[in-house]
């Protein structure tokens, strides 16, 4: 027995399926039968809850990717006797997590192939990203930057300066650092004069990211 939900996320009508486990699996979008029918073949051998994703075809050639969440209930013997389960659209929360996905790889690119000494700093100050021309001015190793604190790269007045800088300002929304002068330690001890400008990036909820 499926619902007239279930039936409407699947894009089927109950008339024109079965209830079979094949007739499911003709739902399933080619690429991913095979292994819809693994996941299913194993719940079933061992019993108990089962969840996994994968994508339907719809009549009209539409694709929908569906989270599935169910239970196999055995009788004395261990043998399956039923399964029940719920099915949820998750197509649009999937594609905006590709759509986030290819915006960071972006990002990502344009921070590490950019020309220009630029960083990149999680919420705590860590470093998040630099680019190449960052690690190769600096002398530093990506390895020896990626989640380091921000603040030990500065000299010590550079630091309270900047510390006093971000205390005073009271709009995150807005640049908080704008052609601000620093100075930065080289890996080698020395030091260099930069001119620097930060903005800081809100998400959703208003909370930097």
């Amino acid at each position: 027995t499926w619902s007239a939900e279930l039936c409407r996320i699947f894009g089927v009508c109950p008339p024109e399926f079965g209830g079979t486990l094949e007739g499911y699996l003709s739902l399933v979008h080619p690429e991913d039968r095979e292994t819809s029918r693994r996941y299913l073949q194993a719940a079933l051998e061992r019993g108990g809850p089962f969840a996994f994703e994968h994508r339907v075809l719809h009549p009209d050639g539409s694709e929908r990717t569906i989270s599935g969440r169910g239970e196999v209930f055995c009788d004395a013997d261990g043998s399956p006797v039923r399964v029940a389960g719920t099915a949820q659209d998750v197509t649009e929360p999937r594609r905006m997590e590709t759509d986030l996905r290819r915006s960071e790889e972006r990002f990502r690119n344009l921070c590490t192939q950019a020309p220009v000494m630029l960083m990149a700093f999680d919420p705590d100050g860590r470093v998040r990203e630099v680019s190449d021309y960052w690690l190769q001015t600096m002398g530093y190793g990506r390895d020896e930057i990626i989640g380091r604190c921000g603040f030990s790269l500065l000299t010590p007045e550079s630091r309270e300066r900047l510390e006093q800088v971000i205390e005073e300002n009271e709009r995150v929304d807005e640049v908080v650092i704008k052609n601000l002068p620093l100075r930065m330690l080289r890996k080698d001890g020395r030091t260099m004069e930069l001119s620097c400008t930060s903005v800081t990036e809100l998400n959703d909820a208003g909370e930097p990211q």
